[in-house]
């Protein structure tokens, strides 16, 4: 879930009580203390802590081994091995993960359930005495004229734990994760694809990291470990196509896309398999292809148009297609959501080389020597793709190669 939906459902939660609260008592005049809000935002970002080193004690107790524990989005501001778990806290307010790592005991589905629960259940540890010590009320919180620390922490608790038992799936680093309750609902049901595929989350993350980090051989190989591992492991199989497109293996990338689509198990991942497979065809850069690229990208925004990834691959698309004021669109919406996710290092260059060419297109130079910058600055790193699609782009335009004369 993203961070923005999150702070709307406490508001619009916090505002319900309220409403029940005045319903109870009749004539009532609201009123909030502004520090009791204060303290609640303060520990709504403390709960998910609690939250996430409840799963931890929960796995270590179950004989789970932790892989690592991510907290909020953007880029990290700490990252280091505490007893052998690697923890990583992110500049921005938002949910945490907890990722599985060895089990020696084999998977167990009591073991997971409470690895699981292990979360709220430690939340519902720290409250339960200050409610009982506290005598705890509603109207503590809501409708009181007086500070309360503990009233504060009680409902940011008791928000928090309501919302991760809602069954749904959560972005979290553009991929698709089951939450707690979504997760305890599907335990009694687990098939050993899906058994394999919760083993298999904190490798996956360690390759991803490599994709991150544009350490694409390596991510690769990690993949190929993975897969050798997990061979039904979907998401292994859609971001190891990632690392064959970046180093421009295009032939190979394809065929692990196309034998995906019809497996009954990727349809909800429809949305990266087609969104790939439209990068590929626009890398091709002739006629066809390119009719192919705007096809599949289509699919993929039906699917979901307000993915980052998804924007930005449809506005490559449209700016070779001479849609030149839409793809500049789609790219820039792009850009703001990877800023907030930290994903910004992976996509800024190849979004600064369509979108340099769009402004030449468009006689917008100021907007164009912006976008020339950045690609400037990483041309010592510059990938396989990214020099492909400079010099098929170059073919295109004369100023543009004129602007990336580099060689």
């Amino acid at each position: 879930m993203k961070t923005k939906t999150i702070k709307s459902t406490i508001i619009f939660i916090t505002i319900i009580l309220h409403l029940l609260y005045l319903a109870n008592l009749g004539l009532y005049i609201p009123h909030f203390e502004i520090p009791n809000i204060l303290l609640f935002i303060l520990f709504t970002y403390i709960s998910t802590y609690i939250h996430e080193l409840g799963h931890v004690l929960a796995a270590l107790l179950s004989g789970m081994g932790i892989n690592r524990v991510i907290i909020g989005t953007g880029k990290p501001f700490f990252r280091k091995k505490i007893y052998g778990i690697l923890v990583i806290l992110n500049r921005r307010q938002g949910n945490g993960y907890t990722f599985i790592g060895e089990i020696k005991k084999g998977f167990s589905k009591p073991a997971y359930l409470f690895f699981v629960a292990g979360g709220f259940l430690l939340q519902i540890i720290f409250i339960i005495p200050l409610i009982l010590i506290t005598d705890f009320r509603f109207s503590d919180f809501i409708g009181s004229y007086q500070v309360s620390v503990s009233a504060s922490f009680i409902m940011a608790n008791l928000v928090l734990i309501s919302l991760n038992l809602i069954p749904m799936r959560i972005q979290f680093r553009e991929i698709k994760m089951p939450n707690d309750g979504f997760n305890l609902l599907r335990i009694p049901f687990l098939k050993q694809h899906e058994i394999n595929e919760i083993l298999s989350a904190g490798k996956i993350m360690e390759a991803y990291e490599l994709i991150e980090a544009k350490k694409y051989k390596e991510a690769q190989l990690a993949y190929e470990l993975c897969l050798n591992d997990f061979p039904e492991s979907i998401v292994s199989r859609i971001n190891y196509s990632v690392t064959l497109i970046r180093q421009m293996i295009l032939d190979k990338a394809e065929v692990e896309l196309v034998n995906l689509i019809n497996m009954k198990s990727a349809g909800k991942y429809h949305i990266l398999i087609y969104n790939n497979l439209a990068f590929i065809e626009l890398l091709k850069f002739t006629g066809d292809s390119i009719k192919e690229a705007d096809v599949l990208s289509q699919k993929a925004c039906k699917i979901n148009s307000e993915i980052s990834y998804v924007q930005e691959t449809r506005g490559s698309v449209l700016i070779v297609l001479e849609q030149y004021d839409e793809g500049i669109k789609l790219i820039k919406e792009s850009l703001k959501h990877t800023k907030t996710t930290g994903l910004d290092e992976i996509t800024d260059t190849m979004a600064s080389i369509f979108l340099l060419f769009a402004y030449l297109k468009t006689d917008n130079i100021k907007a164009a020597e912006k976008h020339y910058r950045k690609i400037k600055k990483g041309l010592t790193n510059i990938e396989a793709d990214e020099k492909h699609i400079i010099d098929n782009l170059k073919k295109r335009s004369l100023s543009f190669a004129e602007y990336l004369n580099f060689e």
